[in-house]
């Protein structure tokens, strides 16, 4: 009897034991599961940047391109990265190519940056859906900077402190990536200064007309004309206006 006693003592110590360790992996497991999901995951608007931040920019974002553009949008993917680049291989804070939006890491962080990025960059999606591809890239890239909240007088005051002459619009109709980094600042300060300008003489429906002509198809110069004003007669009054706000200054 003694010697089944000490058996029974023994295997009660041995279950004993196995409960505890059993019990021990098990409050491990549900901690690292509790300790995993609270951990901010690496996948961008995917993961950590669907933050509180992130989603409200986008929503404020969206919700400013309707009331201005006058339409609902459809919203393009939003990706993140490291660094963003653009087709000349600059780092950007973000880019619009290919119908998707990317934006760098340091971007989603930075809350004022943010929000002029996801303005910049889904003014890009909104034209690109809108006019379907057929919109000169100066006028694209100035509606963007327009609606982004970029300082059009110091823009103006830094192309006119230029030594060399303007470069025509129509030669900036095409993508900017082919330029060198200085010829490319100058065509995109250009572009915000020739859009400034375009919506104080058209307004902002003239420039919504525009954009509905460009997506039937129509090319940009008849487009315009349709709204008021030629070609040229467009290249002319801007030049005249930076030449007018050098001379009162």
């Amino acid at each position: 009897l003694k010697g089944r006693s000490r058996l029974s003592t023994r295997r009660k110590r041995l279950l004993s034991g196995f409960r505890s360790s059993v019990a021990g992996c098990a409050l491990l497991l549900i901690l690292g599961i509790a300790s995993a999901a609270a951990q901010p995951s690496s996948g961008g608007p995917k993961g950590s940047a669907r933050s509180e931040l992130f989603d409200r920019e986008v929503k404020a974002a969206r919700s400013y391109l309707e009331g201005w553009f006058g339409t609902p949008m459809v919203m393009p993917p939003i990706e993140t990265a490291a660094v963003a680049r653009s087709d000349a291989g600059d780092d950007l804070p973000g880019h619009y190519q290919d119908g998707v939006v990317r934006l760098g890491q340091e971007t989603i962080h930075n809350e004022s940056e943010l929000r002029r990025v996801l303005r910049h960059e889904l003014t890009h999606a909104v034209i690109d859906q809108r006019t379907r591809g057929n919109c000169p890239h100066w006028l694209q890239e100035g509606i963007a900077q327009f609606l982004d909240g970029t300082d059009v007088v110091a823009t103006d005051a830094w192309l006119r402190r230029q030594p060399l002459a303007l470069i025509p619009l129509y030669r900036i109709e095409g993508p900017f990536r082919e330029r060198d980094a200085r010829s490319r600042e100058r065509a995109y300060r250009e572009s915000a200064s020739a859009v400034s300008f375009l919506v104080s003489k058209i307004g902002r429906t003239g420039l919504l007309f525009v954009i509905s002509r460009l997506g039937e198809g129509r090319p940009f110069d008849r487009a315009l004309l349709e709204a008021g004003l030629s070609y040229a007669e467009l290249q002319q009054a801007w030049e005249g206006s930076l030449r007018h706000l050098a001379l009162t200054r």
